[in-house]
């Protein structure tokens, strides 16, 4: 029976002496128990839990403030699309070739957040909710692995062309909308701020 996870998946933990590399066992295409239970902590759950109780990295224009909309819309998105192919994997078939974009583009932003904001993550390790900082660096393996497993779980239903096509679409939209999106919410935010400093003016 499938345990929230892709179907396919070793019921036994890979070990070094199984001839599989560390790095090797992290993006075959079977996936572990480990893994699967790692994927949903730092793909699903401490994202949203970062997010939720986020006290500077979005909230603080010294860091990513300005980009606070591109941030919640994607997050929102990737969470909900790594949900899913959590859940049903093969099932998605062809559709995989799309989350394979998105997830990576995913991998991308988190890299770019968990060095942004590694230095006060370090600082934070002083209290225990600092560690949370780390998040993005794990959520980029796993939005990595799991955009090259969701590529190859599509191509024996899509033609190599349109498997390219619809990786590379997604990956673009899911860049550009929620960047779009971000730079129109900042407009209406710098007008409403423009026609309020007015009325005191």
């Amino acid at each position: 029976m499938q345990e929230l996870g892709l179907e396919k998946e070793l019921d036994e933990e890979l070990t070094p002496e199984s001839g599989e590399g560390f790095w090797r066992r992290q993006f075959q295409q079977q996936t572990t128990k480990a893994q699967r239970k790692f994927d949903w902590l730092f793909g699903v759950i401490f994202p949203v839990v970062c997010f939720t109780f986020d006290p500077i990295v979005f909230t603080n224009e010294t860091y990513l403030g300005d980009y606070k909309s591109f941030g919640y819309i994607f997050s929102f998105v990737s969470v909900m699309a790594m949900s899913a192919w959590l859940v049903w994997g093969a099932k998605l078939k062809g559709f995989n070739a799309v989350l394979a974009g998105l997830f990576s583009v995913g991998s991308v932003v988190a890299l770019g957040i968990g060095i942004i904001i590694f230095p006060i993550s370090l600082l934070g390790l002083i209290i225990l909710i600092g560690a949370l900082g780390f998040t993005p660096l794990f959520t980029t393996v796993v939005f990595l692995r799991n955009s090259i497993r969701a590529f190859r779980m599509a191509k024996p239903f899509l033609e190599k062309k349109t498997l390219v096509y619809a990786f590379s679409l997604a990956a673009l939209f899911s860049a550009v909308v929620p960047s779009v999106a971000n730079v129109e919410i900042n407009k209406l935010k710098n007008a409403a701020s423009e026609q309020k400093s007015n009325l005191f003016d």
